[in-house]
Order: C-alpha cells, then structure tokens, then sequence
C-alpha cells in the first residue's frame, strides 16, 4: 500500500515558527501521516496538484518546501548499496581472474619455452645416438674384417 492516502491522513496545522530545515509562514502547514511515511511530508501552502506514486495531494498555491523520507524511498537506497555491492564484487573477481589468466598465460609461455628446449635436447640426443649407431657398426663391421 505504498503511497495510498487514506481519509483522514492530511490535516491542517497552525503555523509554527522557522525550525531548522522547515519554511513556516503565514501560510497554512499541511502534514501527511500515514503507515507509509516514516517522518512527515510538509507542504507549505502547498500546489494546486503534486502526484506522489499516482495518489494526489492537493494544495492552494505554490510548494515552498517540501521534504520527505519514505519507506520505498530507503528500500531503493539499500537495493541500490547491495547492487553496488554486487558491483565491487563482481569487479574484484574479474580481477583475480586476469591475474590468475595472467599468471596462467606467462605459466603456459614458460612451459611452451621449456617443452621447445626438451624437443631441442631430444633431437641433440637422437643425433648422438645416430652417430654412436654409427660408430658401433663400423666398429663391428672392422671386427668383422679382422
């Protein structure tokens, strides 16, 4: 029922003095009091129609000062602060992921440099081994001879 105006609910105050925050005049004060509405809505000689979520409050004039603090209001502050939240979160998990991707790309480059020095090692050591074969069968076929 957020925003509904019930009968009864607007009411005519005297004019009190200035108070801090608050524009009192000659002019009439209307307060709006309601489950709705955590402090107060303070028209001062108010407009001939203000919508506040679709329901109207009607006034004389023009509106001078008009201050509130409603519950929806709150509510969407703290959806906002937890979707700021979710944000931040969200953005120091990408970074932890780019740092772990990092790390992972600089460990797969020192991995492919270490698998292309063991390929060079191997081709060194089949190259030796060829050459023993070698010497082997000659050494063989001079035994052979003898």
């Amino acid at each position: 029922m957020r925003g509904l105006l019930l009968p009864g609910m607007l009411r005519k105050e005297k004019p009190q003095s200035k108070q801090k925050g608050k524009t009192c005049d000659k002019n009439t004060l209307v307060s709006v009091d309601g489950p709705m509405v955590d402090d107060h809505i303070d028209l001062t000689r108010g407009a001939d129609r203000m919508q506040m979520d679709g329901d109207q409050i009607i006034g004389d004039s023009s509106i001078l000062d008009v201050r509130f603090s409603l519950a929806h209001v709150r509510r969407d502050v703290e959806v906002l602060t937890l979707r700021d939240s979710v944000v931040k979160a969200c953005k120091r998990i990408v970074t932890d992921l780019e740092v772990v991707e990092d790390e992972k790309s600089k460990e797969a480059h020192h991995l492919k440099k270490k698998i292309s020095s063991l390929k060079k090692s191997c081709e060194a050591s089949e190259a030796r081994v060829n050459e023993r074969e070698k010497e082997i069968d000659n050494l063989q076929s001079t035994l052979a001879r003898a």
